[in-house]
């Protein structure tokens, strides 16, 4: 059982006295560092709920309460509540025994906890956007390489919202020739677009290993289509001038 001095205690502070501390609390709180720090990141203004203080309160040990029991009742620590009251046979608590508790309401707690949710979702949106830019940006700056290059010949290009290049075909190449120029991994274009259910393979034998498999990079890609390029993928080849090119498709 607890003492009615144990009532501003961590679950069920007293109204009066929640009243009277919270407001106090609030007018007087500055706006920790957490919020002076991180609110400024994002966009949306968050209102601050300022970290709550631990009270002291004296509760009565009841029947079977341990100290993890109490630690977690009233917000507090099983070493906090050890050293507070000297205990040297932590493990022994006796039923009616006194103990003092530096305990901290559990609604401004969920209240601050809440806060500080908030505000890392903000910078973690924020840090998303600010990286999606960035990717924008290179994607941009890819394309303006593969134009001075001179790939705006035979192909031409748009940077999605997603920082995704999308490279149109003004001839018709093999995927193999758009990889080179762009220094596409091998499996890239396949992940980011349908190039088994709309390019016809070419069938080749390996003599060494007596099968026969399909050679996508051998699938001719109409002059119009367009293929979609991860951003991270897109690297145009300098050394690939277009009549480098050019010989290349025919021979």
């Amino acid at each position: 059982m607890v003492e009615k001095t144990s009532a501003v205690g961590a679950n069920s502070y007293s109204s009066a006295n929640a009243g009277t501390n919270t407001s106090k609390t609030q007018k007087k709180s500055k706006p920790n560092s957490i919020h002076t720090k991180e609110n400024d990141v994002g966009q949306q203004s968050i209102k601050p709920v300022p970290k709550p203080k631990p009270q002291r309160i004296t509760i009565t040990v009841g029947e079977g309460q341990s100290l993890g029991y109490l630690a977690a009742k009233y917000n507090t620590t099983v070493s906090d509540i050890i050293k507070l009251n000297g205990l040297k046979n932590p493990d022994n608590l006796k039923l009616g025994q006194k103990l003092q508790i530096n305990a901290i309401d559990s609604k401004q707690l969920k209240a601050y906890e809440e806060y500080k949710a908030e505000l890392f979702e903000q910078k973690w949106q924020q840090e998303k956007k600010e990286k999606l830019q960035q990717k924008i940006e290179t994607s941009k700056s890819q394309v303006q390489k593969a134009k001075e290059y001179g790939y705006d010949e035979d192909y031409s290009f748009k940077v999605d919202k997603n920082g995704n290049v999308i490279v149109t075909l003004k001839t018709e190449k093999e995927l193999g020739e758009v990889r080179r120029d762009f220094q596409i991994p091998a499996g890239s274009l396949s992940n980011t677009n349908d190039i088994k259910g709309k390019y016809k393979p070419k069938k080749i034998f390996d003599l060494d290993n007596c099968v026969r498999y399909n050679n996508y990079d051998k699938a001719e890609v109409p002059a119009g289509d367009s293929l979609l390029i991860e951003g991270a993928h897109f690297r145009p080849d300098e050394d690939r001038t277009s009549w480098d090119r050019f010989w290349g498709n025919i021979i």
